[in-house]
């Protein structure tokens, strides 16, 4: 249970930074934008509500599916609530307090079937600084770009225990008790109704609960986006268009020593959906299927993700 939930859990922390990613770029002086590479403006600020819903159920062998003895089935639910503020020109803050609940369903050994396994509760808070180097400004489009930095901290609780008493594994655990630190780049390139949108995020994880050391992580993402529907100022808009991401998570260490059922390559693939009623309010729903699933050992495979929230834009000063 220990290997497949190493990997529950790092699907985990990537869905919530691919969120907190997309919600930290939205918001601008004259409403809110997808553009990945932009910050927000100087006095600007956010506040987010988010769920993110994904898990794991059928087994696999070095990629391969293959007969589950214990039927497990591992659902998380993230509910992410994100501040972001546009503190000086090109200068964001983002803090996000994530709340998580873990389950477990199997099969036991008597042929019962045990369900609800697993802890719920405040994850690990994500803080995170993000600075605009470079924009080009042109007649219908912009190209922007952006590099983000920030820690996670190991807020969340990693003690949580089963009715016997007895401690959860790492992969249960709403916390992770590690301090890792995340960096990104992610840029823009606007022409007209268009929207380009990459980003490239590493992932540098420390030890953490039960001497586990979650693999790193690398991701690129695009998004491509098209304005379908705009009505006049300031009425809807409403953006449509497709998502790739490639992933690439190293294996996890325990006690020092990799372990072979954890890290892989995945390729997702999915649609993304912006609803923007008037300038200071965004809707989002986001559905991800997994394409490519090369996972190292032996490893629950991946259900697709979705998550769907709200942005309310705020003005703070400065």
């Amino acid at each position: 249970m220990k290997s497949r939930g190493r990997s529950s859990f790092f699907l985990l922390v990537f869905v919530i930074l691919s969120t907190l990613f997309s919600f930290s770029r939205f918001a601008v002086a004259q409403g809110v934008s997808p553009q990945t590479g932009t910050t927000l403006f100087q006095g600007g600020s956010f506040l987010n509500f988010n769920s993110v819903f994904l898990g794991r159920d059928k087994l696999r062998i070095d990629g391969r599916k293959v007969e589950d003895p214990q039927n497990r089935d591992v659902f998380v639910n993230v509910f992410p609530i994100n501040w972001g503020w546009g503190f000086w020109h090109d200068n964001q803050i983002l803090v996000s307090v994530p709340f998580v609940r873990k389950d477990l369903d199997f099969t036991g050994p008597a042929g019962d079937r045990i369900t609800g396994l697993g802890g719920s509760g405040v994850g690990d808070i994500l803080l995170l600084y993000k600075h605009r180097f470079l924009r080009l400004d042109r007649a219908g489009g912009t190209t922007q770009v952006a590099f983000t930095v920030g820690p996670k901290l190991p807020t969340g609780s990693n003690e949580e225990r089963d009715q016997e008493g007895k401690l959860l594994p790492p992969s249960l655990q709403p916390g992770s008790g590690s301090t890792d630190v995340l960096f990104a780049v992610a840029g823009s390139h606007v022409v007209q109704k268009f929207t380009v949108n990459v980003s490239a995020t590493y992932k540098l994880n420390t030890e953490g609960t039960q001497d586990v050391k979650r693999g790193n992580l690398f991701e690129l993402r695009s998004l491509l986006n098209y304005r379908f529907w705009q009505a006049p100022y300031p009425g809807p808009e409403l953006w449509l268009g497709p998502i790739f991401s490639y992933e690439v998570l190293q294996r996890d260490r325990v006690n020092g020593v990799p372990a072979l059922n954890s890290g892989g390559r995945q390729f997702f693939t999915g649609l993304f959906i912006l609803f923007d009623p008037k300038p200071d309010w965004l809707f989002n729903f986001n559905v991800e299927f997994p394409v490519v699933q090369d996972l190292n050992g032996t490893q629950l495979g991946l259900k697709p993700r979705i998550s769907f929230g709200v942005i309310k834009q705020l003005f703070f000063g400065s």
